[in-house]
């Protein structure tokens, strides 16, 4: 199942590398089997690279203003 975009977002639901840091992460959401990442402004899907290496925005002082991760915590709650 593909998690639907919001209007304007064109690069919602991008790929980006699965980390060592993912699993118990603020913005980590697995949706319909789906793993996601929610930092910054549209969301991420998550696929899982031959070597696992560590996350380099989990830590970062410059949290995202509108982070992705209130929209995907709605379709949460709407499923």
């Amino acid at each position: 199942m593909e998690i639907p975009k919001r209007f304007g977002m064109i690069w919602e639901g991008c790929y980006k590398n699965y980390t060592k840091d993912c699993l118990g992460c603020e913005w980590y959401r697995k949706i319909a089997k789906q793993e996601l990442c929610g930092w910054g402004v549209v969301f991420k899907y998550l696929i899982k690279p031959r070597k696992l290496r560590t996350c380099e925005v989990k830590n970062r002082k410059d949290k995202p203003k509108y982070p992705s991760i209130k929209y995907l915590d709605e379709l949460i709650k709407i499923k």
